[in-house]
């Protein structure tokens, strides 16, 4: 008798193992839960951090072998970070006034003499389709400018230029002396017209390293440097157009403006 009440003691069945089994988790659990609760353990999860999109780009400090284009929010037209010299670019050393406007190493170099005319240069794809006939209006340019050198000896400017077509364009840039400058240029001798210059300077004698971005807006023209609004106006002469760089340098005296650019782009806004 006593055998056979052995053989069914309840915790000689195997559902009654499993039942007390899932009865000890369960009392368990509730102590865990219990206790962090009442703040006397912690338990450790994993953190997410959401993320949103501003339509805003992303820039860095400057460029490095491997950087890509400060890229823009919009439609990517062009991005270039100069590595690849089969073409893209004019290639013009020396200009007719003894300037250079070619590659150099993986960046492109605009060098305006003393009493040289304005150098502007353009990618070629601008004059390919869709472009030609039908250019951008509403655009942003952006590009990574290093001058080299000595300050220049006249009041010059460098920067990027935006509605560029036919020899007409916008030129959004800084001037040796550190002011924003917005100019308009008529025509294929570029006889440049001052529109604005910023209150504010910057230290170009200690900071020959800038980040340029113009955005061109409707008759909205702003240049904002190293990620600050500089100088902005409104004209609305030119409507269409791509986008470039270009170096100034109009006075006499010794030395000339020599810019070495990289990591340019241009997108639609």
């Amino acid at each position: 008798m006593s055998v056979d009440r052995e053989r069914r003691s309840f915790w000689k069945t195997l559902p009654g193992v499993i039942t007390a089994i899932a009865g000890f988790l369960s009392a368990i659990g509730g102590i865990l839960v219990a206790a962090q609760e009442l703040g006397w353990i912690q338990i450790a999860q994993t953190a997410t951090t959401p993320t949103q999109s501003t339509g805003e780009e992303t820039t860095t400090e400057g460029p490095t072998d491997d950087d890509a284009i400060v890229f823009n929010a919009g439609d990517l037209i062009l991005a270039d970070n100069f590595d690849d010299a089969t073409g893209q670019w004019d290639r013009i050393n020396p200009s007719a006034f003894g300037g250079i406007i070619d590659y150099a190493g993986t960046q492109y170099r605009i060098y305006a003499p003393p009493s040289g005319m304005l150098h502007a240069a353009y990618p070629n794809k601008l004059n390919d389709p869709p472009f030609d006939n039908d250019p951008p209006k509403d655009i942003r340019v952006q590009v990574f400018a290093s001058r080299a050198g000595d300050l220049p000896g006249s009041i010059s400017s460098w920067g990027v230029t935006c509605r560029g077509r036919a020899g007409n364009a916008y030129f959004l840039g800084i001037t040796s002396d550190g002011r924003g400058v917005i100019q308009k240029g008529r025509g294929e001798d570029l006889s440049v017209e001052p529109l604005a210059f910023s209150d504010h300077t910057i230290n170009v004698r200690t900071k020959p390293q800038l980040t340029f971005r113009a955005d061109c807006v409707g008759s909205d023209l702003t240049l904002y440097v190293d990620g600050s609004e500089l100088v902005s106006v409104q004209d609305e002469e030119f409507g269409q157009g791509g986008g470039g760089l270009y170096v100034d340098n109009p006075g006499p005296k010794s030395p000339g403006t020599d810019v070495f650019f990289d990591n340019f782009s241009i997108s639609r806004l």
